[in-house]
């Protein structure tokens, strides 16, 4: 058990962070092991996402929900709690069907998506109303395919294409990515970038 904890731990200092071996995991690691700051995985995720990359997606959504030692990363518009809580929605949902490598090394980056994915759905559930939701939450608990089409039918999210463009305006007004909160290196505590 001890073992699988010093794999995860050595495997989360290469995502987090630029290394060869995350080269050899796939191209999206690969990209992200070229980037030393927060901000610019970012500009690493963003255009894969924005061509489906469910992977890039999910990173997205992990990076931005926040993990500790590492400032959480916000998107274009705002970093206040009710804009991370609608931007981890919407990436969650278009990055649900996205299913990491059933490996020891990827089992926390497994179940850390699920707590951020489930986290974000029960805080959705207190305001959803006269059924709204309904299909996506059955869809969502029974776990058939691809529910970010009916989250989009029923009003829940916009289409992945709608929000990019809605991200890329903002960006484009001037508002930018950015990380923030302090985070642990090995000289110490430092704040995002």
């Amino acid at each position: 058990m001890f073992r699988k904890y010093i794999k995860t731990l050595l495997f989360l200092g290469v995502l987090f962070s630029s290394s060869a071996i995350a080269a050899e995991q796939s191209p999206v690691l690969e990209k992200l092991g070229q980037t030393t700051k927060c901000s610019e995985k970012w500009d690493v995720l963003w255009p894969l996402a924005k061509e489906g990359d469910l992977e890039a997606r999910a990173y997205l959504t992990i990076y931005m929900f926040g993990i500790m030692h590492h400032p959480d990363l916000c998107a274009p518009g705002g970093c206040d709690y009710a804009s991370k809580l609608r931007n981890i929605l919407i990436m969650a949902v278009h990055a649900g069907d996205y299913e990491f490598p059933k490996t020891e090394e990827y089992e926390f980056l497994r179940e850390y998506f699920k707590t951020a994915f489930d986290y974000v759905f029960e805080i959705y559930q207190l305001g959803y109303e006269n059924g709204r939701g309904d299909k996506f939450m059955k869809c969502l608990h029974q776990s058939k395919g691809s529910c970010a089409k009916i989250a989009v039918d029923e009003g829940i999210v916009p289409s992945f294409e709608r929000y990019a463009v809605e991200i890329d305006a903002l960006s484009g007004a001037g508002f930018k990515r950015k990380c923030v909160g302090v985070y642990k290196t090995l000289d110490g505590f430092v704040e995002a970038d």
